[in-house]
This record gives structure tokens, sequence and C-alpha cells, in this order.
């Protein structure tokens, strides 16, 4: 449980592709009208949806179907991991240890030395299978001990849910239940859990991880969230290939995000959710007037991507992409800096892996995030 690799998703194993290393940060292809006010934006959502859509991008397959979030604001903003979550240990216990089960027992402390800066509280009840790990900085992982999605891995199928989505009727344990059903209890778990430690995160759907038991029929599904923080979506890191981020991985100061996921095997509540991170003390640093258009960054990411490969873009979004202000492997790390990105998120249904393109919402500079999985082993 190291604070680099399971809070922050460091990414240093990852190798650069090579296929657009020499295209990721050349000079971006900004021309008059790229940018514009972001009031203008704002104010004007059709008409730059509209832009987005009507234009064709070659490599780059954008549904016309896909909505947009367009942002008040924009700027830089300050953020670092918060390190109280321990306090909240009595609240979590008792909401995720069943009363008629509890045993003190089963309760232990992780040294620091066991857990880095994560050390806080560990239940495990090996005769319930109920399992709560509490980690200082914003870690949590609730979970039935008892239940394994790798037990579903028949079959899989990944359903975009960031935006229109086919709602399936999945056949779990104990009964069916709409996707849409699950999700509505899958937010309303993790909207209490920010309630109980007071957290300032919030959470948006993105995927719907569907396993099958080919013995049963069973299913299980898993639902991805990405996280914000006071309304900030942070970057939704994913196993893969990184290009540079600016130096930032191999510097060991770039974050991304781990999703929070929810898994349900029955119905009524998940099996357990884990979540990698809370961030406290946002601050703005900086403001913008000016962002690149939706279009503007498609044409701009199109145009230095490889074109041997045709992206299915899902969805759209702005996002943040955390670079810490030292290494982050070091004591002296403490505060993040976030910058504005556009992001464009591509599904490949034929190798079930996600890519993330992403363009800087001012300079056009572009990073890449390629073949990542959308679900992660419970």
């Amino acid at each position: 449980m190291k604070k680099g690799v399971l809070l922050c998703g460091i990414i240093l194993t990852a190798f650069v592709l090579s296929s657009c290393a020499d295209n990721i940060n050349t000079a971006a292809q900004i021309t008059d009208g790229d940018l514009v006010d972001i009031s203008e934006l704002y104010k004007n959502k059709d008409k730059y949806t509209d832009e987005l859509h009507s234009q064709n991008y070659g490599n780059l397959s954008i549904g016309k179907d896909i909505e947009i979030n367009f942002p008040k604001e924009i700027g830089e903003y300050k953020i670092k991991d918060r390190d109280d979550l321990n306090s909240f240990s009595d609240a979590l216990l008792d909401k995720y240890v069943p009363k008629d089960s509890f045993d003190k027992a089963n309760l232990t402390f992780g040294s620091e030395e066991k857990y880095g800066n994560m050390f806080g509280y560990d239940y495990t009840d090996e005769e319930t299978g109920t399992t709560v790990s509490i980690g200082n900085c914003g870690f949590i992982n609730t979970k039935n001990e008892k239940f394994t999605f790798s037990n579903y891995s028949d079959k899989e199928e990944y359903i975009y849910i960031g935006q229109n989505y086919e709602d399936r009727t999945v056949k779990l344990s104990d009964g069916e239940a709409k996707i849409s059903e699950l999700l509505e209890t899958a937010e309303k778990e993790l909207s209490e859990y920010a309630a109980l430690v007071k957290s300032e995160m919030s959470f948006s759907p993105v995927w719907c991880a569907i396993g099958t038991d080919n013995e049963s029929g069973d299913q299980a599904c898993d639902f991805q969230f990405d996280i914000c923080c006071k309304d900030i979506p942070l970057l939704r890191g994913i196993d893969g290939s990184y290009s540079s981020f600016g130096g930032a991985r191999e510097n060991n100061t770039l974050y991304t995000a781990f999703p929070a996921n929810l898994f349900f095997s029955s119905l009524k509540q998940s099996d357990g959710f884990i979540i990698d991170g809370d961030f406290v003390n946002m601050e703005e640093t900086k403001k913008y007037s000016e962002i690149l258009t939706p279009a503007a960054a498609a044409r701009i990411a199109s145009a230095k991507l490889s074109g041997y490969k045709r992206y299915n873009v899902v969805d759209v979004k702005l996002t943040y992409v955390p670079i810490a202000d030292t290494d982050i492997t070091t004591p002296e790390h403490e505060f993040m800096t976030l910058y504005p990105y556009w992001r464009f998120t591509a599904y490949d249904s034929t190798e079930s892996t996600e890519d993330a393109v992403l363009i800087n919402c001012i300079t056009g500079e572009m990073e890449t995030m390629f073949n990542g999985t959308p679900k992660v082993l419970y």
C-alpha cells in the first residue's frame, strides 16, 4: 500500500508509445479563432458542440450524440493529499462492519513501516468475509472477501456509462436489475461515504464492467467513477502506455487519480468499494480568460496522432492533470498543481481497451494514455 503506487497512480513502469512519441509535444497548431473567451464558450455551448460534431477529424471518430460539460471558468489549482481519515475510523467501522458480527479482535492498526504514509486501521473477519482497510490519506477499501470479480471472467463486457448508454438488465445471484438501478445505488453509497468523512470529493460514472459465470449464468458488475475535488475533475489514470506528460512521469511528479470502484453480485447494496485517495486545500493560483474550443483541440489531436488507427471517441470532457511540485517519492512532497486539458476518451471494442488523448486547453500540447483496461479486478 505504498502511497506513490496505490493512492496516486504513479506510472513508473509504463513505456512511451513509440508510434506517437515524436509528435507529442511539437509546436501547438493553434490558429486564429481556436482560443475563445471562457464566458463566450459557456454561454454558447450549443454552438461549440455543433462545431465539434460538424468537422471531420480523420483518425478521430466523435459520436454525434456526445455531450460536453463546458466549464464556467478555468485556471490552475493547488491541492494536497488528505491526512486525517483515521479520525473517522470509528464512524467508518460502525457503518461498514455489521454490528452483530463486530469483534474487536479482528481490528489491527497498521504500522507506518507497513503502510508508508497510508497507515491506518484494518478490520478483517475471516468468518464473514468482511474487510475494511482505512488509510489516513484517503484510501479506503470495504469488501466482502467471499466475492471475487475474477470468478465472473468467463465473459466480460464493458459499457461506457459516462454518456448515453444502453440500459441493460443483468442477472445477479439473487435477481435481475438494470444497470441504471445499480448505478443509482452505487452513487448513493459514494455520497453517503463522502458525507460521513466530510470529503469534498464528488464522483462521476464512466464504466460498467459486466462479468459472467458461464456455469451458473450469474453476473457481477464493477462500476468505475471519475473523482472531482470541489467540482474540479482530476485526471483518471488507466493501466497502459503513457506519453511523457512534459517529463512529469520520468521525474516522478505525475499524479493520476485512480477511479473509485464499486462491485455488485447481488441486489440492494454493493459487495464493497475502493477509493484510492482524497484531496484537500483547493486553492486557485492562476485564472485563464481564454480556452481552446473542443473542435480546435480535436483538430490538433488528429494532426498529432498516428494515422494508422481510428479512435472511436465516447466522451469529451475537461479534466485537470495533477503535477506534484516535487518528486512524489520524497518526504518533502506535499502540494500538486492542477493543469487543464481537454480529454478525448476512446474505446476499442475489439480489444476491450480504453485510450485517452489529452490536449492542454491553453497551449495545445498533447499527452496520451493508451491501451488501458476499464476494469479493476476486485
